[in-house]
C-alpha cells in the first residue's frame, strides 16, 4: 500500500481554551455538506446542513483529513460534528445558512448547543 502525504492545512477554527467535544454523526444520503458548516437533525436522526435560523442546529461538520466536507454521496456516511467548544466565527463556512448574515444571528443559532462563536 502506498503512502500519500497529506498536505491540508485547516483554517484557525479554534478560539480560546475550552476544550472541543466532537460526536459522531451520519449524514443524509444525496446530501452534501461544506467543512466547518452548522449542522443540524434531519427527520431520520442523521444531519443534514442547517439552512434556517429557526433550525435546532446540533454543531459543526468536522472536515476530513484532507479538509473537505461531505460530498452529495448515494448512501449515507459516517463523520464527526463539534457539539461544544470555542470557534472564530469567520472561519466557519456560512454558505448554506446565508440568512446568519450578523454576528447576533450565527450566535443564536447555537444558544441550545454548547457552541460558543467568537468574533
Amino acid at each position: 500500500m502506498a503512502y500519500t502525504e497529506v498536505t491540508y492545512t485547516p483554517e484557525q477554527v479554534f478560539a480560546g481554551d475550552t476544550d472541543v467535544i466532537a460526536i459522531e454523526c451520519t449524514v443524509a444520503a444525496n446530501t452534501a455538506i461544506p467543512a466547518y458548516a452548522p449542522v443540524k437533525r434531519h427527520t431520520d436522526y442523521t444531519i443534514v446542513a442547517a439552512n434556517a435560523l429557526a433550525d435546532k442546529v446540533i454543531g459543526i461538520l468536522v472536515p476530513d483529513t484532507d479538509g473537505n466536507g461531505v460530498a452529495n454521496t448515494a448512501g449515507t456516511k459516517t463523520v464527526n460534528v463539534y457539539k461544544s467548544g470555542e470557534f472564530w466565527a469567520d472561519n466557519l463556512d456560512w454558505t448554506v445558512l446565508t440568512a446568519a448574515d450578523s454576528d447576533a444571528k450565527k450566535q443564536s443559532i447555537f444558544d441550545l448547543t454548547g457552541v460558543t462563536l467568537r468574533f
